[in-house]
């Protein structure tokens, strides 16, 4: 995946939600399932379930090898000729007034590991209680620095390693950060024969 400029993820942002209305009878609505990930890929992965709604949200959930899932939400635009562009989600970070800790929008309270509490959002963050998804409890370490870069990397119980990830993060006031994912922009181009293929240069079906 190629590095998407923080300042390009922002506009797009701001493209998605000043593109109004959507027509209701774009040919990218409804759920697409890909074809497997090839075995480059390793097994980790087995394949993506995305589903373009018709208000321009809309998700995309990843199949793991063991049939476990993760869901992100997203946000599309029609971008012309049969190419549309969705972006993943921001999420907001809420730093503690003693900065010792930081909550973000979904209720993950994390704690610092690492750096100057006067140091807003800059440094290392644990979650303070470990994160239950898809079966599996996960800790999450993000890595903040202060070139509005960073990074998020899950363990899981097993120790099993899931990451890093990648993130920009830009200042909203004083204690509340906005976060991407770095590689947020995902580009979708429907074929001439109705299928899909997206920016990973997988083939998808729609459901």
């Amino acid at each position: 995946m190629k590095y998407i400029p923080f300042i390009f993820i922002a506009v797009m942002f701001v493209m998605i939600f000043s593109a109004g209305c959507v027509n209701p009878a774009d040919r990218i609505i409804g759920t697409w399932t890909s074809d497997d990930f090839p075995e480059s890929f390793g097994d980790e992965y087995k394949n993506i379930i995305t589903t373009f709604n018709a208000d321009g949200t809309g998700t995309e959930t990843w199949v793991y090898g063991n049939s476990s899932t993760y869901t992100w939400n997203i946000s599309w635009i029609n971008d012309g000729n049969a190419k549309y562009a969705y972006v993943y989600d921001s999420w907001t970070s809420i730093i503690a007034e003693d900065g010792k800790t930081h909550t973000d929008s979904d209720g993950l309270v994390y704690v610092r590991e690492e750096g100057d509490d006067g140091e807003g959002y800059v440094g290392t963050w644990t979650t303070r209680e470990a994160y239950y998804d898809g079966g599996i409890f996960y800790t999450i370490v993000k890595e903040i620095r202060a070139d509005n870069s960073g990074s998020c990397t899950w363990t899981a119980d097993d120790g099993t390693v899931d990451g890093p990830w990648d993130i920009v993060w830009c200042s909203m006031n004083e204690n509340t950060c906005n976060n991407y994912y770095k590689d947020a922009v995902i580009y979708f181009t429907i074929l001439d024969n109705g299928t899909g293929r997206d920016g990973y240069n997988l083939t998808f079906i729609r459901s």
